[in-house]
């Protein structure tokens, strides 16, 4: 693009976002209902805990007791390595440590890396 294409954008922009503020300046202070944007309602199941990692553990999926969908929604695993996962744990019971998770076939240190973002290992 040349300057003066560039400069041309520019002021598209600028007179855009003086457009957008009178619009918004002119419904707040001038009648009608203010405009605001609506807002989801998220009630939190539990409290919040004191302790900031079993706050964590709450967004988290404990690897040692998560179904077939939760695996399924953590980085890079889908339904083949999740019923995988579920077969190990039924048979050798739950995980105690990564080292053992990287036992289950088609889990290697790549995974397990990005897993552990969103994943522990419960009792």
């Amino acid at each position: 693009m040349t300057l003066k294409q560039w400069q041309r954008l520019l002021e598209f922009i600028l007179a855009g976002g003086v457009i957008l503020f009178a619009a918004f300046f002119l419904a707040e202070f001038w009648g009608g209902a203010p405009l605001t944007l609506p807002q989801k309602e998220t009630p939190l199941s539990e409290p919040i805990p004191e302790d900031l990692n079993e706050f964590l553990k709450l967004s988290m999926t404990d690897l040692n007791s998560a179904t077939e969908e939760e695996l399924v929604r953590l980085p890079g695993i889908g339904p083949v390595l999740a019923s995988r996962i579920l077969q190990y744990r039924a048979e050798n019971g739950p995980f105690e440590s990564w080292e053992e998770v990287d036992r289950v076939e088609g889990v290697g240190t790549r995974k397990i890396e990005a897993i552990q973002e969103e994943a522990f290992l419960g009792p």
